[in-house]
């Protein structure tokens, strides 16, 4: 049962790692490509940041739900 726990354990701490590095990277992608499209329309900057926030947001929301689900039993 020990061994169960510390797999799960480990499997959990894989997947939120790969959240994490999913979430870093798509941000900074974001911020890259929102830069990119501000010098070519600079009024849609606003725009952006709105959209920037609610994509973190999810993530956040996201992984939220699944710390939560996991206590759930």
């Amino acid at each position: 049962m020990v061994i169960l726990q510390i797999l799960t354990g480990i499997l959990l701490a894989v997947l939120f790692w790969k959240l994490v590095e999913f979430t870093v990277h798509v941000l900074l992608m974001s911020i890259g490509l929102f830069f990119l499209l501000s010098l070519v329309f600079p009024g849609v900057l606003l725009l952006l940041g709105s959209l920037l926030l609610l994509v973190v947001s999810l993530f956040a929301t996201l992984g939220l739900l699944c710390i939560g689900a996991f206590f759930r039993s």
